[in-house]
């Protein structure tokens, strides 16, 4: 039986059903976000180390609370040499972008053993440089540490970049440590987006059995539209079009999209305010056997004029139950 909205809406677990059609029959294309595994929940993938000299400090993808919402994976080099300037450097695999200015964003973070200040931030600093297919420099954005008391430092950036043709570019993380720091920290990057993910997903709450997880849905470009929310145990992707869903389309995606499960999976399917916004909450049974599990969600906004129907895809949120 399918699930009627409206007659000027869809049906959608009939939508659901196409959407997982489409992982099958839809060849790999470009999603809205041009950097592939940006959130680095696919651990390396899509990343190349070129370069690490800390002979005594490690790097690559590690859990952490890079932003103030839920632990998940991020890049990351533990500088634990102080004597001279240590630097660790990852390139993304080659993607295509048009000759037109993208939004661009990215999280970093620097957790260090002591409360002490990180100093010297022109050289303590992390740099994301793009370069296109002759290694020329197209932008570079550096963000220098903080230099904040406490066991974190934390900032973002937001902005936009601009390619001057279509083409192959290439983006690059720099994670500096000079020996003006006079102390070891972990540097960490995570969430770069170099377009758009379309709809924003965050969550809040307790992860653990019996306790609840809360989800918020902000789409200010959606306002009013009827969204569909679903969690997998994977990343897939599902490809629908030009863009990417980075759920995997397993039985728990088929069970939430569907809504079969609506008292664990609260909200998954209603509409939008009057800002675009919703909230929706995913009430962890009592069971223990349930620790480790990870869980992926995103939702997609539709609407009937838009390509396959969806007219917004959202990023991934992820957590593990503790």
């Amino acid at each position: 039986m399918y699930l009627w909205i409206e007659r000027k809406d869809f049906r959608p677990m009939k939508l659901w059903l196409t959407v997982l059609l489409l992982a099958l029959l839809t060849p790999f294309s470009m999603g809205q976000n041009l950097i592939s595994n940006g959130d680095f929940e696919s651990g390396t993938t899509g990343w190349t180390n070129v370069k690490f000299n800390d002979p005594l400090g490690k790097h690559g993808v590690r859990m952490a609370q890079v932003t103030t919402v839920q632990p998940s994976n991020a890049l990351y080099a533990d500088f634990q040499t102080l004597s001279s300037v240590m630097e660790c450097r990852y390139d993304s695999d080659p993607f295509t972008a048009e000759a037109k200015q993208y939004p661009f964003s990215f999280d970093c973070m620097w957790e260090k053993q002591v409360t002490t200040p990180i100093p010297s931030a022109s050289v303590n600093r992390i740099e994301l440089i793009f370069r296109d297919s002759n290694s020329a420099t197209i932008s570079t954005v550096k963000v220098l540490v903080p230099n904040q008391t406490g066991l974190f430092e934390r900032a973002s950036f937001k902005g936009n970049v601009t390619f001057p043709s279509q083409g192959k570019y290439v983006l690059q993380v720099f994670m500096r440590h000079s020996n003006l720091a006079g102390i070891p920290y972990i540097a960490h990057v995570d969430n770069i987006v170099v377009g758009t993910p379309g709809g924003l997903l965050t969550g809040g709450g307790s992860p653990s059995p019996g306790k609840t997880v809360d989800l918020t849905l902000k789409s200010p470009g959606d306002r009013g539209l009827f969204y569909v929310l679903g969690s997998s145990l994977g990343t897939g992707p599902i490809h629908i079009g030009k863009r990417v869903l980075n759920l995997s389309p397993d039985d728990l995606l088929v069970a939430t999209t569907f809504n079969w499960l609506p008292t664990i999976f609260v909200n998954y399917q209603n509409y939008l305010d009057a800002n675009g916004e919703a909230q929706a909450k995913i009430k962890i049974p009592n069971d223990k056997n349930l620790i480790t599990l990870r869980i992926h969600t995103a939702y997609v906004v539709l609407e009937q004029s838009a390509h396959f129907g969806i007219k917004s895809i959202s990023n991934t949120f992820t957590f593990t139950i503790l």
